[in-house]
Formats: structure tokens, C-alpha cells, sequence
């Protein structure tokens, strides 16, 4: 990069009040090196204790904060806790994505406004309700699944909330599901898509996803950090990790999208598309 000769500004003329004495700035200063001492003393008696400040994780260290944090930021509607009830009682419930990590869903919606959303893996439609209640009247969510056996409890609950006409729900394998969306000339134009499902399908979702979304719209990846297992030794990893780890890696580099990865839950990326 060759730079030119810089250009001369003039040069504003400043009136500097008279607070601003030498005394004062002396002050100043003082008060910086005695912060700066302390927060350095701080910081010496907590790395005796073994805290890594660049790889520590507050819930982590002490998991009494979760249910703080639950206690003191989530906001379910009734119809939502009973929903979530039953799926607690349910083999399978830790398909279902966490309360909070779904709240965290419907604030990105309302920052960005998203109306035409995708969900692509719905479980028990824990998820799909509280975006169909947390998303504007004409919002619609192309729900995809491919088992009917999981949809009649959703349902019930979409039914009760009111909000069972805001959602399509598709019922065939998402991939070729997404591939209609195609088809139907749907390229472009939606605001979200949420990918929570078989996770050997996340490659090809993400790929359909960047085709399906509009410039400034949001791809969110649920389970990257697939329970730790993504630590372990590439030819050790169950075909689930492997492929999460993949598709995080190629993320990571994927220079059609600014990215960020979170440990809420399970782990989730946040890609918006450039």
C-alpha cells in the first residue's frame, strides 16, 4: 500500500478551561496510577487462585448463576410453560432448545425486524411458539420437520396461543423442503433461519440457508459445541461432532458472513450474511 504526503488541517484553536489547572491534571493522573495499581493487585491475587481470564466462564464456575439468570431475565408467557412442561415429561425432552436461548432467538428477531423466518428442525415446537408470539402480526415461519409423530403436541400449543396461522409447517426432508422454498422463488427473502436438527444435514443447511437469506439476514447454528464432544480427536468423534466441527470450521472462514459463536445452551453461532 503506497500512502501519499499527508495533508495539512489547520489547526483548531482550543480554549481549555480552567478547571483543567496543572493541579488538576496531577489529580488525574494520580487517581489513574492508584486505579491502576489496584486493578493490577486485583488481578495478582485472582490469578493465585487460578482464574483465566481469556477461558472463563461464569455459569461455568459456578452453576448456581443459571438459575439466577433464569430467574432474573426470563419471560414465558403461560402458554409457553405449559408447553415446556410437557415436553419436560417427554424421553427426548434435551431435544428441546433451552427457554433462555429461545428468548435470545426472539430478541435478534425483533432487532432486525424479521418477518419471513425459517426454523429447520421443530421437535416439540417449543421454539417455533415463542417466535410465532414474540414475532409481528405478519410474521410467518416456515417450520420444517420430518416426523408428523413430534407436530400434534406442538400444535395443541400453537392452536391455544393463537398464533397456528403464522406457522407452515412442512413435513418432509428440510433439505428437499428448503429446495422448494427455492423452486417457489423464495431466494433472498427471509430475514432468519434457525438450524437445529439432524446434525449429519447442518453442511447442506447452512448452504441452502446463505441461498435463502437476504443481505443483513441472520443464520443461527444451534448445538456447535455438541455437548464437548467437538474436543475430541477428529477419527474419535461420533459422525455428529464430526460434522459440527466441520461445518464450524468452514463457518469460521467463510468470508460471506460475519460471524459470532456464543455458549448459550449447547453453543450457537450467529452468521449474518454480508
Amino acid at each position: 500500500i503506497t500512502f501519499g504526503q499527508p495533508t495539512a488541517l489547520a489547526t483548531p484553536k482550543i480554549q481549555i478551561p480552567i478547571k483543567h489547572t496543572q493541579d488538576k491534571l496531577e489529580s488525574l493522573n494520580k487517581n489513574k496510577q492508584e486505579q491502576m495499581e489496584a486493578g493490577k493487585e486485583w488481578h495478582d491475587r485472582a490469578k493465585g487462585r487460578g482464574i483465566q481470564f481469556k477461558e472463563s466462564l461464569t455459569v461455568a464456575d459456578h452453576p448456581k448463576t443459571y438459575s439466577y439468570l433464569l430467574q432474573h431475565s426470563l419471560r414465558e408467557q403461560k402458554v409457553q410453560e405449559e408447553l415446556r412442561e410437557e415436553i419436560m415429561k417427554e424421553p427426548m425432552a434435551g431435544a428441546s432448545a433451552s427457554p433462555d436461548e429461545s428468548q435470545f432467538i426472539c430478541m435478534l428477531i425483533d432487532l432486525i425486524g424479521a418477518k419471513n423466518i425459517i426454523e429447520v428442525g421443530v421437535f416439540k415446537g417449543y421454539t417455533t411458539l415463542a417466535m410465532a408470539l414474540n414475532s409481528s402480526k405478519d410474521a410467518k415461519i416456515v417450520a420444517l420437520d420430518v416426523a408428523y409423530g413430534w407436530s400434534p403436541l406442538a400444535e395443541k400449543y400453537w392452536e391455544k396461543a393463537g398464533v397456528r396461522e403464522k406457522i407452515d409447517l412442512r413435513l418432509k426432508s428440510a433439505e428437499d423442503s428448503m429446495k422448494d422454498l427455492l423452486e417457489e422463488g423464495k431466494e433472498g427473502t427471509f430475514d432468519l433461519v434457525f438450524i437445529d436438527a439432524n446434525k449429519d444435514g447442518y453442511p447442506a443447511y447452512y448452504e441452502l440457508a446463505l441461498k435463502l437469506i437476504r443481505s443483513g439476514g441472520l443464520i443461527l447454528v444451534d448445538n456447535v459445541l455438541f455437548h464437548g464432544e467437538i474436543l475430541q480427536e477428529e477419527g474419535e468423534m461420533r459422525k455428529d461432532a464430526q460434522s459440527i466441527h466441520e461445518l464450524n470450521q468452514r463457518i469460521h472462514l467463510d468470508e460471506r458472513v460475519t460471524i459470532s459463536m456464543i455458549p448459550i445452551a449447547d453453543g450457537l453461532t450467529i452468521a449474518r450474511k454480508k
